[in-house]
């Protein structure tokens, strides 16, 4: 049975998973931007809990974004330290794949736009489909986009389409607060942020795939520029 730690730092939520005989389990908690506080203890936690020692973990999976600066470096730093530690493989995933995945899964959409909030004027954006493999993946790239493009670009998508992330308000009020009139139909989902338990789906497969990384060649993923992420 594979045992799988899952990490997700991305946000002002600390979360984190584990899978062990095929059982999930999951500890979070709000932190602002206290993550460094707790992530350790609550590792300890679920590791004390569903009676594992960490060095008989298969792989981490590790949440490297985009997501808040500060916050991605430090579930990144710890999944490096248990990696070179305990010789530990990781596996990456990206905070927008996460919520497509949960998506897919809670409410088989199978065509799923993500935007989660950015900077004050910006989003982070992309499209995933269901492929032919049944897996959820990435069309094209994820990207840092103004809400003027996004608006240009939204015009690419029919209404086969769903919205997932926490950007989606933000984008609508502002088409309301500015008397916009841009015709939109895509069904909302209240899917809004990544978490850990549904990286654990992902991070099962990447294992399985063998794609795994050297801790040293792990970096947060800021979106400053266009980068496919592993899927």
């Amino acid at each position: 049975m594979n045992t799988i730690l899952s990490i997700d730092t991305s946000f002002n939520i600390c979360s984190i998973s584990l899978l062990k005989n095929n059982n999930i389990n999951t500890i979070y908690k709000k932190t602002k931007n206290n993550h460094a506080k707790f992530i350790l203890f609550m590792i300890n936690k679920i590791l004390l809990k569903n009676n594992l020692k960490i060095n008989k973990l298969n792989v981490i999976a590790i949440n490297i974004g985009p997501g808040n600066f500060t916050s991605l470096r430090i579930g990144i730093n710890v999944s490096q330290g248990l990696s070179l530690a305990l010789g530990i493989p990781i596996v990456v995933m990206s905070s927008m794949l996460i919520i497509a995945e949960k998506v897919y899964k809670k409410y088989q959409k199978k065509k799923i736009l993500v935007l989660i909030r950015a900077k004050i004027d910006k989003f982070y954006f992309a499209s995933y489909v269901l492929d032919k493999y049944k897996k959820i993946s990435l069309l094209g790239n994820e990207v840092i986009i103004s809400f003027k493009e996004l608006s240009n670009a939204l015009s690419l998508y029919d209404n086969s389409w769903v919205a997932a992330g926490n950007g989606w308000k933000t984008f609508f009020t502002i088409l309301k607060d500015f008397n916009l009139n841009k015709k939109i139909n895509f069904k909302k989902i209240n899917v809004y942020l990544p978490s850990s338990k549904n990286m654990i789906h992902i991070a099962l497969n990447l294992f399985k795939l063998g794609k795994l990384l050297l801790p040293e060649n792990i970096i947060p993923n800021y979106l400053f520029t266009n980068i496919t992420y592993v899927k």
